[in-house]
């Protein structure tokens, strides 16, 4: 916002200075700052909310969203410089490890302050204000035509400014226009309620005509209400009772780091099933004894945690060293299907669990095109390379009036069609023939279509959630982040959920910043893999990283592509960036050539380990780090001829092997980088 707004209203008294209302300010000069980081300036105040209850009290910083900013407030080794009058030096605070929030539809941000800060003085909320936030209300029309007043510091002195709130814009429910006149540098002052010195709002902005405020109950309720998800997996409203506030405190005690950043949404909660890693009995049978809410029987966990991953990386591994024969032009799908079947994790769900889930799953995905046949046949390549197990009978699997919810009764346990340590795929070949014909015997493929057709599928087909769906019946506002992501987990992640999207999908956030008024529009996007276009590299060198680094710089809409800024209102020149929201446990990297296969080893570099932190969109103080597993590698120019081998690293033994079609052999490590690499898989380092 531009303080050259900032003006004294018509037939309105100015602020008034210290001498002429020195009570007023001598009691709240240690409560209303002046805060200046770099060339974004204005007021701040302390203040006590409810956290989570009216019992609880939480002491915080408030300020403008246009002062500490998302940009700001989750920069590492961030400080802010607090102006209080009465302290002999400016008071830095540092915004690590503490709560934060900021919303720029509010423009508010609120900062937690600790005992370490030396803060003795805040301001308390309104009790209608605090009402509102517990009882999840909003009459604000309440306040309407009712005197206030703002305590401003700006340039100089302190100084008080009274007036009436005079009108609450419909469109948001929190915004009002208020006729106290305001100094430059008063945005980010507190309203209070003339009768009680309590805060009702916050300055947000003075115009030609009118001032701007902002009631703190509505962001204020999503500080509370996104902190108690995060620890209780529900809202305030249902915390009240002493035993979930002494949960709470537990999970605030255990938090290794309490920070929100909700509105940034830096490790913000996804909506999955309990017992995500470990479960015993089969994968659903666990989630069926987790909690139920809303007919979901949902637990939030943070998908970016350490734990989360961790969890994974403990399961037991597994290492297939059996080959696929060729069947017919198939050697694409033969060494894409190794690298899938070398994710441990993966494998392991279809030996131990997915015979106990199959009926439901089936049942719940009645409506997929695929009707389950394609989890079917991935488990039965993933047995046949394990032990040895037969086929699915091929006249069951085919019958489209087969009850398929006797799923064991598929299969005849006798030795399957094999030569040279290699497991045939025909069946599994043939069923993905008949549901999709692009990858029929002798068609000419390539690992980017396979892999994206087969994961997609057996998502469909393991969806944890199934047919029924949630609906929202509105769309999301997308120039808030938090509401925007609300959206997108509410409408995606809760439903749709298996074990592919576990392990593989992650998420990017696209955000679109306008050059004139910096107003910012949000979406999110899953991914299943992150890809290279070659032909935007001219035959040059590349180096994996190199395409990170490119794909998170920041683009620009001019020109015909305009964007249209709804704050402006009119097609304005902007900026566009994205970046990985959510990273995946395993990281599918796809190297696109297009028809141009001639790239050499020399010209495309990979590392066995690589760090993807400066690319995530998060402050977590977690890296996010991924060794290589495995290898999907071209030999030829061009996609219409050449030939496919995989090459995947044993993680105990330490050994590289390569899967040529049905012959297996232990390999150099140095091997993995003949050929033209067409599919990376790596595995996140915990």
């Amino acid at each position: 916002m531009d303080e050259e707004n900032e003006c004294f209203l018509t037939g309105y008294p100015k602020p008034i200075t210290y001498d002429c209302n020195k009570k007023i300010i001598e009691q709240m000069e240690n409560n209303v700052f002046k805060i200046k980081i770099g060339d974004n300036q204005g007021t701040g105040f302390f203040c006590k909310i409810p956290f989570p209850t009216k019992d609880n009290m939480l002491h915080v910083l408030i300020t403008n969203n246009h002062i500490i900013n998302e940009d700001i407030l989750y920069k590492n080794d961030e400080y802010i410089n607090l102006d209080i009058k009465g302290e002999k030096n400016v008071k830095k605070i540092n915004l690590n490890n503490r709560l934060k929030y900021t919303n720029e539809n509010h423009d508010v941000t609120i900062i937690e302050i600790k005992e370490e800060d030396n803060i003795n003085h805040y301001l308390k909320l309104d009790d209608k204000i605090i009402n509102d936030i517990l009882n999840d209300s909003n009459e604000n029309k309440y306040y309407l035509d009712k005197t206030v007043y703002i305590i401003q510091y700006p340039e100089g002195e302190l100084s008080v400014s009274f007036g009436v709130i005079e009108e609450i814009f419909e469109d948001t429910k929190y915004d009002f226009i208020h006729k106290c006149s305001t100094n430059k540098g008063a945005s980010g002052s507190p309203i209070l309620n003339i009768n009680n010195n309590k805060v009702i709002g916050i300055h947000k902005k003075g115009l030609k005509n009118y001032n701007t405020g902002a009631f703190l109950n509505d962001s204020i309720k999503e500080f509370v209400n996104k902190y108690c998800i995060k620890y209780l997996g529900t809202n305030i409203n249902k915390i009240i009772t002493d035993e979930n506030k002494n949960k709470l405190n537990l999970k605030l005690k255990e938090s290794e780091n309490s920070d929100i950043n909700f509105n940034n949404q830096n490790n913000q909660k996804c909506l999955y099933p309990i017992n995500l890693a470990n479960s015993n009995g089969g994968f659903l049978n666990n989630i069926q004894n987790s909690e139920i809410e809303n007919n979901q029987k949902i637990n939030q966990i943070d998908f970016n945690s350490s734990q989360y991953h961790k969890n994974l990386s403990k399961q037991r591994y597994i290492f297939p060293k059996k080959g696929l024969i060729n069947t017919g032009a198939t050697c694409y799908m033969n060494a894409t299907l190794q690298c899938l079947l070398h994710v441990s994790q993966l494998s392991l769900y279809f030996i131990d669990e997915y015979p106990k889930d199959c009926s439901h799953l089936m049942a719940i995905n009645k409506n997929v095109q695929s009707g389950g046949d394609i989890s079917r046949i991935f488990y039965n390549l993933v047995m046949g390379v394990i032990d040895d197990r037969a086929t699915i009978n091929e006249s069951k699997l085919l019958n489209p009036n087969n009850n398929k919810k006797n799923f064991l009764a598929n299969f005849v346990f006798v030795k399957n069609n094999s030569y040279n340590n290699g497991f045939s795929p025909n069946e599994f070949n043939r069923t993905l023939g008949l549901h999709n014909p692009q990858f029929r015997k002798f068609e000419i493929n390539n690992s980017k279509d396979f892999i994206l057709y087969l994961l997609q599928t057996l998502h469909e087909e393991m969806n944890y959630f199934g047919d029924k769906k949630i609906k929202l019946n509105y769309l999301p506002n997308q120039y808030d982040m938090f509401n925007t992501y609300q959206y997108f987990y509410t409408t995606y992640n809760s439903n749709n959920f298996s074990k592919i999207s576990l392990l593989f999908y992650g998420a990017y956030i696209h955000t679109t910043i306008c050059k004139k008024c910096n107003l910012k529009l949000y979406n999110f996007q899953k991914f299943e893999f992150i890809s290279f276009n070659m032909y935007f590299y001219n035959n040059k060198e590349f180096n994996i990283m190199k395409g990170f680094e490119d794909n998170s710089k920041t683009g620009l809409l001019t020109g015909d592509n305009k964007f249209l800024c709804n704050n402006c209102k009119g097609l304005q020149d902007a900026e566009t960036k994205c970046q990985i929201f959510e990273p995946p446990y395993i990281l599918l990297i796809n190297i696109d050539y297009g028809e141009n296969m001639k790239y050499q080893t020399s010209r495309i570099k990979f590392d066995e380990i690589i760090d993807i932190t400066p690319f995530v969109d998060a402050n977590l103080n977690k890296s996010f780090k991924y060794r290589i597993i495995g290898v999907c590698t071209h030999f030829g120019y061009s996609g219409r001829n050449g030939h496919y081998v995989a090459f995947c690293r044993h993680r105990e033994e330490k050994v590289w092997y390569e899967f040529n079609d049905s012959i297996v052999s232990e390999c150099n490590e140095k091997d993995i980088y003949r050929g033209s690499p067409d599919l990376l898989l790596y595995e996140r380092i915990i």
